[in-house]
């Protein structure tokens, strides 16, 4: 799960590595890995017009500020990576960029 923001210029330097990852695209395509990004800052028109950035196969979401009301993830700062396992469990919390890469890495 990404948290994100796309007026965000680290958030947005993050997305491109990872969009642009070979390894991660082939997680995705193989079925071995999800992508969610989520937008948390309630400005829907700002994710309608971003949302189809994102690579196929991604997940993109918004929210109406449940995320952060419900306390569910601690978003310290944008973005904040989380790798969750097919359990739901949360594997890596507030993670690199590089962290969920290596991750991705031993899923092959």
């Amino acid at each position: 799960m990404d948290n994100h923001d796309p007026d965000c210029v680290q958030c947005r330097e993050t997305m491109d590595f990872l969009k642009h990852s070979p390894e991660l695209a082939a997680a995705v395509k193989a079925g071995k890995l999800a992508v969610l990004a989520v937008y948390t800052e309630g400005y829907g028109e700002i994710w309608r017009l971003y949302k189809d950035s994102l690579p196929p196969g991604w997940i993109s979401a918004t929210d109406d500020a449940v995320v952060k009301t419900k306390l569910l993830y601690d978003l310290k700062a944008m973005p904040t990576l989380y790798l969750l396992d097919s359990a739901h469990r949360v594997v890596l919390k507030d993670a690199s960029p590089a962290a969920v890469l290596q991750a991705v890495a031993g899923l092959s």
